[in-house]
């Protein structure tokens, strides 16, 4: 499953997510004002900081829990005719062509 983080910035920020289970950092980005969204992030919840470019005031927010999504589908032929339905999970084959 893919889960995202979405919302709005008064002004262009560094944003940073990190996995409250482990303390690593999951996604770092340098985001414009206006609204955003965060995406292909793992389950569990989050802390999100973020620093604002102008001046690097920063707020911080915990116990953010990501909202499951769908992600995008696309399909494809691959190099020996295979159709593949590609999607966050990976690779998923519709016809295999012998």
């Amino acid at each position: 499953m893919a889960y995202k983080i979405t919302g709005w910035l008064e002004d262009a920020s560094r944003v940073l997510v990190f996995k409250e289970s482990d303390w690593s950092l999951e996604h770092t980005s340098a985001i414009d004002r206006g609204e955003f969204e965060i995406a292909y992030l793992s389950a569990g919840t989050k802390m999100v900081a973020g620093r604002r470019i102008s001046d690097g005031k920063v707020e911080v927010y915990g116990n953010i829990t990501p909202t499951e999504y769908i992600g995008e589908d696309f399909l494809a032929i691959n190099a020996t005719g295979d159709l593949l339905n590609i999607n966050d999970a990976g690779d998923h084959l519709i016809i295999g062509i012998p």
